[in-house]
């Protein structure tokens, strides 16, 4: 059937059009292979333009005899197949050639003989960019190359070459990402939106978490484990497959960042007192620049004042990865203290008699968690593995105030004397000083009953003890006091806590011992 084509085609229509074909659509091919698309148009062409020329009749002839020929051609499609390399061989030998069309989308670019040289340039355009196997390059249109048998090839390769350089744009292959219909970015189609939305899952579990939830396999979840009940985006993370320039691509960390800081919505800020623009930046998690940016009118060398208003930013995530987990952790149980009395025992005094024990119970509990943030907390099941022991404390009920033995006890715990009675600094220094105790607990020296505690001129805070054998004590500069005037302390009880109130030059105790109302020197009666 080819060869019948090739006959008709080189003794009935060449003679017939010639080299005037040539001239009128130098641009066209006069194959066989051209008649599907570009035929009619081009014989329209000529007729119109030629029509007081007796070679239009010919031409008329011509056309009939292609027609002809398309018919057989459309009724033996297996004789009209783009040439493989054997037919060509074939047809090289008896003159044919082959031509390449080369169209870029809608636009036909030219002819070529190599069509490597097309694909060459395209090679190039891609090379351009670095190399990144996470982003998929192509050009923004379709390139076609069609073959083409001819007798003549007329192919202009540096000019089309020439023309798709300059048209030729290199696109990224992309899933632009939307929330609600709004624009948040473009991931590149290297990666499946499934792949990214686990990537971001990935930022709040842990990887085995995960894997153990899609299998979704039954767990028995042990003491200290936490499994994921669920994972889910808050809303609806939907996708298009689009082609961007490819700087426009996000790498998934951004878009995580956009999709978690999400949409600034403006409000407005009134200044208050104190305010400067540093704390109200920090306030709204912006930059002075940001705040700065916002207010076109501000900048730092400005002062603002209370009752201006500034325009700032509340950021809202445009997603959350929300997180249900389940968490199963031994907790202890606190004992508790009671106090039982013993009115065998001196007031003042106690005893342990039986040490507290933490009891432990194993809690489970569902926590619901927000891009990282908890939201929830709720105790789903709780089971007590040991009950705790209560701590048990005597205290004594016994008064002894109407006791004293007349020798008194030291007062502090440790500790030397810094200063003893005497004249000092040209006045008398009535009692002793008692500086670097190793506890700072002050004590009573004796049995009594306090008769004041009060901050005292001079003395600071200070205490005073009557005692039924005619002392009296009296314990100054004292940082703190543990009793009230009419309570009955013990000797020994702890009665304050050592400091420099008043009149003092550093942490000390001053102590005084009065005998029936006369001043006495404390080292009398007291000893380390």
């Amino acid at each position: 059937m080819t060869r019948i084509i090739q006959f008709i085609y080189r003794f009935v229509i060449e003679p017939t059009i010639g080299t005037r074909y040539d001239r009128m659509i130098p641009d066209k091919s006069r194959t066989i292979y051209l008649l599907f698309t570009s035929n009619k148009k081009i014989l329209e062409d000529y007729m119109f333009t030629q029509t007081n020329s007796v070679q239009n009749i010919l031409t008329y002839i011509g056309g009939a005899v292609l027609g002809l020929t398309a018919f057989l051609l459309l009724s033996f499609p297996a004789s009209a197949q783009i040439p493989d390399d054997d037919s060509v061989e074939a047809d090289q030998s008896e003159g044919i050639s082959t031509l390449y069309h080369v169209h870029y989308g809608d636009t036909f670019v030219g002819f070529v003989d190599d069509k490597s040289e097309v694909y060459d340039i395209v090679d190039e355009k891609v090379d351009a960019f670095d190399e990144d196997d996470e982003v998929r390059l192509t050009t923004a249109e379709e390139i076609q190359v069609i073959p083409e048998r001819v007798f003549h090839a007329k192919a202009l390769n540096d000019v089309t070459i020439e023309k798709l350089e300059e048209i030729l744009e290199i696109k990224a292959e992309a899933h632009e990402l939307t929330v609600d219909g709004e624009h948040t970015g473009y991931l590149s189609a290297a990666f499946e939106k499934e792949d990214f939305i686990r990537f971001w899952k990935l930022e709040y579990v842990t990887e085995d978490e995960l894997d153990v939830f899609e299998k979704d396999e039954d767990v028995e979840l042990e003491e200290g484990d936490t499994m994921i009940l669920d994972i889910y985006l808050s809303d609806d993370l939907e996708s298009e497959e689009v082609l961007v320039d490819p700087d426009e691509l996000q790498s998934k960390e951004e878009l995580v960042e956009i999709l978690e800081t999400g949409a600034h919505d403006e409000t407005e800020y009134e200044v208050e007192e104190g305010d400067v623009l540093g704390t109200i930046a920090a306030d709204h998690d912006l930059s002075v620049k940001e705040l700065l940016d916002a207010n076109e009118d501000l900048d730092e060398e400005n002062s603002i004042s209370e009752g201006d208003t500034l325009t700032v930013y509340n950021s809202a995530p445009l997603l959350h990865v929300v997180v249900e987990k389940v968490k199963k952790e031994s907790k202890e149980i606190p004992y508790e203290t009671k106090t039982e009395e013993d009115s065998d025992m001196d007031k003042g005094k106690t005893e342990v008699k039986q040490s507290g024990e933490e009891g432990e119970k194993v809690v489970e509990k569902k926590i619901i968690s927000e891009n990282g943030s908890t939201v929830s907390t709720e105790t789903v099941e709780e089971e007590t593995v040991s009950e705790p022991e209560d701590r048990i404390v005597i205290k004594g009920t016994k008064e002894t105030a109407s006791r004293g033995s007349g020798k008194l006890e030291w007062p502090a715990v440790g500790g030397y004397i810094s200063s003893p009675k005497g004249q000092r600094w040209g006045r008398l220094h009535k009692g002793i000083d008692i500086a670097r105790p190793s506890s700072p607990e002050i004590r009573a020296a004796e049995s009594g009953t306090v008769t004041s505690a009060k901050t005292e001129s001079g003395y600071g805070k200070t205490v005073r003890i009557r005692h039924s054998n005619g002392l009296e004590t009296l314990y100054a500069h004292l940082d703190s006091m543990s009793v009230s005037a009419g309570d009955s302390v013990s000797r020994g009880e702890d009665i304050g806590i050592m400091g420099e109130t008043g009149t003092a030059t550093g942490v000390h105790l001053h102590f005084e011992v009065y005998k029936d109302g006369e001043l006495e020197d404390p080292e009398d009666y007291v000893s380390k």
